[in-house]
């Protein structure tokens, strides 16, 4: 009598990804030439946007089975708040000419600028109206940006009409102009 068994079945490590993460071809189970199978996974690819946020069971079958987990972690919430140097938030992303604005980034762990700057919190001093972008890691490595334009409105110009002399004791009207 000769017993045949079958080759042990093998998966591969558990593994993680963030949801708008590639498609990842699935290997490393043992032996090979079987089928995977779970949540994301279409012949033998695992699709993350697919599959969702959170922990997923993932199936191998090659005369046995195994499982293996991959998790889907989600996204940070990348947001980028303006404060006006005075220190009023007023998140209308709107200065005058001269002004500058404090732009914070929240909603991670890391961030990165688009003048290269890794703080939280940059200052900025436009001269014309300019858009920022910043990019926020979490601390399961996934990543999302946000914008914010900063419009940079110019001064008012003032001029003041009437007489350009006046007696002593006399009286003057003047006009500042309209829009006041």
């Amino acid at each position: 009598t000769i017993t045949v068994n079958n080759t042990p079945v093998t998966c591969p490590a558990n593994f993680a990804v963030c949801v708008n993460g590639s498609p990842v071809t699935l290997t490393g189970a043992t032996p090979p030439g079987g089928t995977y199978s779970g949540p994301g996974v279409s012949a033998g690819v695992f699709t993350p946007s697919v599959a969702g946020v959170g922990m997923h069971t993932i199936t191998y079958t090659n005369g046995g089975t195994c499982t293996f987990v991959i998790t889907v972690n989600a996204l940070p919430t990348a947001a980028i708040a303006v404060a006006e140097t005075s220190g009023t938030t007023n998140n209308d992303g709107t200065i005058c000419t001269g002004a500058s604005a404090t732009l914070t980034a929240s909603g991670g762990t890391s961030f990165v600028w688009s003048n290269m700057s890794t703080n939280a919190a940059i200052t900025v001093s436009p001269t014309n109206t300019t858009t920022y972008t910043v990019t926020v890691t979490n601390a399961n490595g996934c990543t999302a940006t946000a914008t914010r334009t900063i419009t940079v409105n110019p001064l008012p110009t003032v001029t003041i009409s009437g007489p350009a002399t006046v007696c002593e004791a006399g009286s003057v009207t003047l006009d500042a102009g309209a829009g006041f």
